[in-house]
C-alpha cells in the first residue's frame, strides 16, 4: 500500500511539476548540460493522448455496432462470415 502511495505521488510529480524534479536529476546526473526537455508539459501532452485515444473508441464503437446490426439483417447477412473474421482479428490484440 505504501508503495503505490509512493508511485502515486511520483506519477502526480511527474504530471504537473516535472521542473521541480530538476535538482532531482541534476544529482543523479551531475555532468549533462540538461536534464529535463522543455517541450510541453506532460499534463498536455497527457491530455493529447486521451483525446485521441477517446476519438479512436467512439470510432470503433460505432462501427463495430454498426456492422454487428448490419448482419443481422436479411440485406447484411453475405457479410457475417467477414465481421465474425474482423472481430476475431481485432479480439487477438492486447488491449
Amino acid at each position: 500500500m505504501v508503495m503505490a502511495t509512493v508511485m502515486g505521488a511520483l506519477l502526480m510529480m511527474s504530471v504537473v511539476a516535472m521542473s521541480a524534479a530538476e535538482p532531482l536529476f541534476r544529482w543523479l546526473e551531475p555532468d549533462a548540460r540538461q536534464v529535463i526537455y522543455d517541450r510541453a508539459e506532460l499534463y498536455v501532452l497527457l491530455g493529447r493522448h486521451l483525446f485521441v485515444v477517446g476519438v479512436a473508441a467512439v470510432v470503433t464503437i460505432i462501427a463495430g455496432v454498426a456492422a454487428g446490426i448490419a448482419v443481422t439483417r436479411r440485406w447484411g447477412s453475405d457479410f457475417l462470415p467477414l465481421v465474425a473474421q474482423l472481430a476475431s482479428l481485432g479480439q487477438t490484440f492486447p488491449r
